[in-house]
């Protein structure tokens, strides 16, 4: 997301909502991308989306080179640890 789009959602949305950020190696998101057809997205566009990603600092930066139960798990433990600190 750009700066611009990550300010206007921070001014319009839950304060208590989490943003996540999937961690994903250039490697990982090449092999990924290469072994899709018929996907909208070339590959050769990879390195132009990674020069244009703005990670929002407020992210909680998952790995997202896990398994997606595990990736479930990681997400879910940040919202459960969150309710449990947070005051009423």
């Amino acid at each position: 997301l750009t700066p611009y789009v990550q300010t206007r959602l921070l001014e319009e949305i839950d304060p208590e909502c989490h943003w996540f950020l999937l961690d994903v190696s250039r490697q990982e998101l090449s092999r990924r991308l290469n072994a899709r057809t018929d996907h909208f997205m070339s590959p050769s566009l990879l390195e132009d989306q990674l020069k244009a990603l703005s990670a929002p600092d407020h992210a909680h930066r998952i790995n997202g080179e896990q398994s997606i139960p595990q990736i479930c798990n990681d997400i879910l433990a940040v919202i459960l640890h969150a309710n449990e600190t947070r005051t009423p």
